[in-house]
């Protein structure tokens, strides 16, 4: 009123974007081609702003979700195991599972977890910590640097390194390798899960944070470009468009986006549980994206086949569409997905003999395979496709036999059993360092076979899913365990620091392992021998 007028920076002041002096004195702000931006504003006026209910409504907004078990039980969020409480650890796997559940909620929450470092009078026996001199790293070593961060969680470490972790362009993106991750392996999806699942608001939290991050600028906003770059989602090693900070070799652009780094499952997610179409405008980018690389490049359709050697990236297309099927309900998605199983993964296996390999020559990274296990089962639980299970039952059958180390005792140590990376590896059990073969993959394995048991009622598969979750949750920062009462460290931390591994071991550590977990069967599963004798006669016939 009387041409009173009010005004506020959207922009803050001093935060010029990319972060150099160049930038600085010009007072600018600079997005990379693709990147978008997006701002909440709350505005209050009047005596009553500063009331404890304003305050209230302001800082902790009502949010409503239903009960756990309704979205466990009617399948709305698959799979989604029931928190496992504090039960007696009178086994490996019900220790195991207490361990995850604090896991989850120390990434959220400091005092949730353990200091980084050694535990029980054992030295962490590091192998990130051997490499960087090249030799035996003394105990006074290990103790100095493994115990610098204390307790770690997300929100810790935005406090501790505003500047890394919570800048203008960085804040709900998490540091990997030299760069950042772009929320690698669907961040917002495990927050969100574990926020069903346990009923902690800091996890609704930080989801709300990383989402904004992905569909803003993780999100590639451009579809009228290559096929293989047009609405993708980000590659894990970028700076967020501060090119000064690129590598020495790329410093003209930042990465290219990557069909096989994109996940849209947590977008949609939050999409059913907020209502955000940003987050649904994302989504179906990515399920645009994939549709044109094997549709429009790759002329799926035309094929009888489509080898491809990184076979991860089919199987994240698959992993894609299902998660817009299941949101959005359209079959479409589903036809596609079925399509490229069967044109690729299913292919490959086939016409190298049956036998469980998708190589020809069965060297295979477990990496590769690990990461096709969930698409795969998630693309039979919605068909029911006899080709589908028996092709999990083969590779993963051969996986176990062919594709693993270590797993033994040998002078009082424990050697936990490793997955092979590199073919070319073949250590002695008392090889400290095993830069060939990692137990990281642990979780996706575990979910596998876990399935497996389900689907064919073999005892050796659940007992081998639980050996592999166990393994994970009790020993996951160390390749070689000498004293049975160690266990790796709770939170976000790994090999004594966060700013190497964590983020995806994590992402690992977060998303999977819930079938694994999961109590009960699920409907459109088999439930009693009859049926899985059907199944299994349908498969071999």
């Amino acid at each position: 009123a009387g041409g009173v007028r009010l005004s506020y920076a959207m922009l803050p002041e001093g935060g010029c974007w990319p972060r150099t002096e160049k930038a600085f004195k010009a007072r600018t702000y600079q997005f990379e081609g693709g990147r978008r931006k997006t701002w909440t504003a709350r505005l209050t006026f009047g005596p009553e702003a500063g009331s404890n209910c304003q305050e209230k409504r302001l800082n902790s907004p009502l949010f409503a979700t239903a009960a756990t078990a309704w979205y466990r039980d009617t399948g709305a969020v698959l799979p989604l195991a029931e928190a496992f409480g504090e039960h007696g650890a009178d086994s490996p796997f019900a220790e195991a599972a207490n361990r995850y559940d604090r896991l989850q909620r120390a990434k959220v929450a400091d005092e949730a977890g353990d200091m980084a470092g050694p535990l029980a009078g054992e030295v962490l026996k590091l192998r990130m910590l051997d490499s960087l001199w090249n030799r035996e790293t003394s105990r006074e070593e290990i103790l100095t640097r493994a115990d610098v961060w204390g307790r770690v969680s997300i929100p810790g470490l935005r406090e501790r390194h505003p500047d890394i972790f919570a800048g203008w362009m960085n804040y709900g993106d998490l540091v990997w390798d030299f760069g950042y991750c772009s929320l690698h392996y669907d961040w917002p999806y495990a927050m969100l899960i574990h926020h069903l699942r346990l009923g902690d608001p800091e996890f609704l939290d930080v989801a709300e944070d990383m989402v904004r991050h992905r569909y803003d600028i993780d999100q590639y906003h451009v579809e009228n470009t290559a096929t293989w770059l047009g609405g993708f989602q980000r590659y894990e090693k970028g700076e967020h468009g501060h090119l000064e900070r690129q590598t020495p070799h790329n410093t003209r652009w930042e990465m290219n986006v990557r069909p096989s780094h994109t996940w849209n499952r947590g977008l949609l997610l939050h999409w059913a549980l907020t209502g955000d179409p940003r987050s649904l405008d994302a989504a179906e980018q990515n399920g645009r994206a994939y549709r044109r690389f094997f549709y429009d490049q790759h002329r799926l359709h035309e094929k009888e086949t489509l080898p491809r050697r990184e076979f991860r990236t089919p199987a994240w297309a698959i992993e894609n569409w299902l998660a817009l099927h299941e949101y959005t309900g359209r079959p479409e998605y589903l036809d596609w997905a079925r399509e490229i199983f069967e044109k690729t993964l299913l292919a490959m296996e086939r016409e190298n003999g049956g036998r469980g390999h998708i190589l020809p020559e069965g060297r295979q990274d477990a990496q590769q395979t690990a990461y096709m296990i969930e698409p795969v089962v998630r693309l039979h639980h919605y068909t029911g496709c006899p080709d589908a299970a028996g092709f999990l039952r083969r590779v993963l059958d051969w996986q176990r036999r062919e594709g693993t180390l270590r797993g033994v005792r040998r002078r009082g140590a424990y050697y936990p059993l490793l997955w092979r990376t590199d073919w070319d590896y073949n250590p002695s059990p008392d090889t400290r360092i095993a830069y060939g073969a990692t137990l990281h993959y642990n979780l996706l394995f575990a979910d596998g076979y876990a399935y497996l048991h389900r689907l064919f009622g073999r005892r050796r598969d659940r007992d081998f899913a639980r050996r592999l979750f166990a393994e994970f949750m009790l020993y996951y920062a160390a390749d070689i365990v000498s004293d049975p009462d160690w266990r790796a460290p709770l939170g976000y931390h790994h090999h004594g620091s966060p700013l190497g591994f964590a983020s995806k071991l994590h992402a690992f550590s977060g998303r999977y392992g819930l079938y694994t977990l999961q109590s009960g069967n699920d409907s459109r599963l088999p439930k009693n021998t009859g049926e899985r004798d059907a199944l299994r006669e349908e498969i071999e016939l």
